[in-house]
């Protein structure tokens, strides 16, 4: 990484005004020193109008083990009048590495969300 040292002293000066002020009632999140484990999963959508509702309710799942949720592909193929969306989910704990199960079972439940919506469905899985 190469920083001009005329960026350098600008950074620096922007630091010199800032007051506690403007850093009160900011909330410290505490990175966790254990190990993230990922899941992704691919969604097919043949009702385009679904995939806003697809992606309500992936991006705003609320469990304590899931950290971050974001689309890493997007494809929309017109000859087959379908979209397909990537979701990658991260998980991680503040207390222990996650397990496989703990993974597993939070997945299965947004599996069934997700494919609880109206055109639908996940590639490869029965």
């Amino acid at each position: 990484c190469e920083i001009e040292i005329k960026s350098f002293a600008e950074i620096e000066h922007s630091f010199d005004n800032l007051s506690l002020k403007d850093i009160e009632g900011k909330k410290y999140k505490h990175v966790s020193e254990f190990p993230s484990s990922s899941r992704d999963l691919s969604f097919s959508i043949k009702d385009f109008s679904k995939s806003k509702i697809l992606e309500e309710i992936l991006l705003n799942y609320e469990e304590t083990l899931l950290k971050e949720v974001f689309v890493f592909d997007y494809y929309k193929n017109d000859d087959k009048n379908e979209i397909k969306i990537g979701y990658r989910f991260i998980f991680q704990s503040n207390k222990s590495t996650v397990t496989d199960n703990e993974v597993n079972e939070i997945m299965k439940k947004i599996v069934k969300k997700a494919l609880s919506i109206d055109s639908v469905s996940i590639p490869g899985m029965v």
